[in-house]
């Protein structure tokens, strides 16, 4: 998930709130994430932020949580558009950057927590920040930019690669290698394009 400090910078720019006691509400080991799976520790942990800090803490909360969800299909879409990227090799870095933007603000139009019209303003409110695409690439960048999001991505690339080089008795590894380096490197040029823009 995206360091608090990511979550710390997003709720200061779009709420002009943050703090690490929700993050920490949110993250903590045994209910790790579990208010967006679960309605009643959601309802629970919900209940007690707007007790502590109002519905600007809500929210909060719900930024969080869509923040997460943005680095869970950044992971998807990125692994995706890479290993697409081996067998077409016809697209520029700024044009599988285009179709990453398109499926990430896509997924997250798609976001719910709960049916509640003060959750769904709320996401809306957040989403539409993100139609600025120079907030959406500063946002990738950063979920880019995450101490472990390169392993995370090149450990989800290479899974995803498997399936591509197998006949009927054996995993090709070479082919499974030849596609996770292409793989990377269009990772990598995108993410070049993102750090001109944001270092």
């Amino acid at each position: 998930m995206p360091s608090w400090r990511v979550h710390k910078k997003w709720g200061e720019r779009i709420l002009g709130f943050s703090t690490s006691k929700i993050d920490q509400l949110i993250d903590q080991d045994e209910t790790h994430d579990a208010g967006r799976y679960d309605i009643n520790i959601f309802e629970r942990q919900v209940t007690h932020v707007k007790s502590l800090y109002g519905e600007t803490g809500v929210e909060y909360y719900i930024l969080h949580h869509l923040l997460d969800y943005a680095e869970q299909r950044l992971l998807s879409i990125l692994s995706d558009e890479a290993i697409r990227e081996y067998y077409e090799r016809t697209r520029s870095a700024e044009e599988v950057l285009r179709e990453v933007r398109r499926k990430l603000l896509e997924d997250l139009q798609e976001f719910k927590l709960k049916d509640d019209p003060f959750i769904a303003k709320t996401i809306k409110k957040i989403v539409k920040f993100y139609q600025n695409l120079d907030m959406l690439d500063e946002l990738i960048f950063d979920i880019m930019n995450g101490d472990n999001f390169p392993k995370r991505l090149g450990n989800i690339i290479y899974m995803k690669a498997i399936p591509h080089s197998k006949s009927w008795y054996f995993i090709d590894q070479k082919k499974v290698d030849e596609i996770v380096n292409i793989a990377i490197e269009c990772i990598g040029e995108i993410f070049g394009i993102l750090a001109k823009k944001f270092q």
